[in-house]
């Protein structure tokens, strides 16, 4: 039992010499503060846990990037159409050769009187 007197006695000196060395900011504490209170006022507002809170920001930031980048994102989907176009000519040519060369299906030509 002493010796499990003198082990309490030994952290709590330790103990207090951490405390001592410590600095308090109260400046840093009310910033952490304000922001542990936008959270919570977050998560109530949005019916969130703070996980969700940052996988939905994370969603949203990926939402908006795609948007600023609106052209971008246009010029993408052209070229993109314009290499699928040239695809699937190329494969209606292959086609095409297989078949004999027949006529392309469809209606006829427009005939002018």
């Amino acid at each position: 039992m002493r010796e499990a007197g003198i082990a309490a006695a030994e952290a709590a000196r330790a103990l207090t010499a951490y405390i001592d060395h410590l600095e308090a900011d109260p400046a840093a504490l009310e910033e952490i503060e304000a922001r542990r209170a936008a959270l919570a006022r977050l998560a109530r507002k949005y019916r969130r846990e703070l996980p969700e809170l940052i996988a939905w920001r994370e969603e949203l930031r990926a939402e908006l990037a795609t948007g600023e980048d609106a052209e971008g994102a246009l010029e993408r989907a052209v070229q993109g159409g314009a290499t699928a176009e040239a695809a699937a000519r190329r494969a209606g040519q292959a086609f095409r050769a297989r078949a004999g060369a027949r006529p392309p299906i469809g209606p006829p030509p427009s005939r002018r009187s």
